[in-house]
């Protein structure tokens, strides 16, 4: 289980290690995104401090319907205590993202008032 916070911004934060391919590990304050669809995107500022193994570059449809092309890299993160493989879109802006693919496996409560986080394991609904 995750306990983390919203910032000033009502942006849902929670942390996230990054290893890179020599087993370092950045601890990055991420924003958990829903509406990102990918596992993890972490800013062009952030890339000198994790060695990375470059993919490909990438299109994606912002927000706002730009497309968008980025470069992807594989990466290692530890996320509520898990070691994953995942891919890292890497973006111009400041935020880390935590995107809907690594929460898929979780549940997420967001308590504003409280000013709150909490990202635990849940198990998937059983289909019909």
């Amino acid at each position: 289980m995750i306990q983390s916070y919203v910032d000033n911004s009502l942006q849902p934060r929670a942390p996230i290690s990054v290893l890179d391919k020599s087993a370092n590990d950045a601890l990055l304050d991420a924003v958990v995104d829903t509406g990102f669809i990918g596992d993890l995107c972490i800013s062009i500022h952030e890339i000198p401090k994790i060695n990375l193994t470059f993919s490909h570059n990438g299109k994606f449809e912002l927000g706002n319907g730009a497309v968008v092309t980025q470069p992807v890299y594989w990466g290692k993160v530890v996320f509520d205590k898990r070691v994953m493989t995942v891919k890292v879109v890497v973006s111009t802006s400041r935020d880390t993202l935590i995107g809907a693919s690594l929460l898929a496996d979780k549940k997420v409560e967001v308590d504003y008032p409280r000013r709150s986080v909490v990202i635990k394991s849940s198990k998937p609904r059983k289909k019909k």
